[in-house]
């Protein structure tokens, strides 16, 4: 079975308007394709706190959670 990503909330460090492609974002948490997920996230320079919520903490979700954290480095909470 997979592990599914039930919840996400995005918190940036400016107030200033920020561009997110929602349809694309939405598409790739709906094929639950996890690197393209990174790969977006990673693009918002000023991403500041992700909160998220799985169904179950699987391996695979670990690892992305660790590997979130090396590469976003405007990441401060999670």
């Amino acid at each position: 079975t997979s592990t599914s990503l039930e919840w996400l909330a995005l918190t940036f460090q400016r107030s200033e308007p920020i561009y997110i492609e929602w349809n694309k974002l939405i598409q790739i948490i709906l094929q639950e394709d996890s690197d393209a997920l990174m790969s977006v996230l990673c693009s918002f320079s000023e991403l500041e706190m992700m909160e998220m919520r799985l169904d179950c903490l699987s391996e695979m979700w670990t690892v992305w959670i660790l590997q979130i954290i090396q590469n976003c480095s405007s990441l401060t909470e999670l």
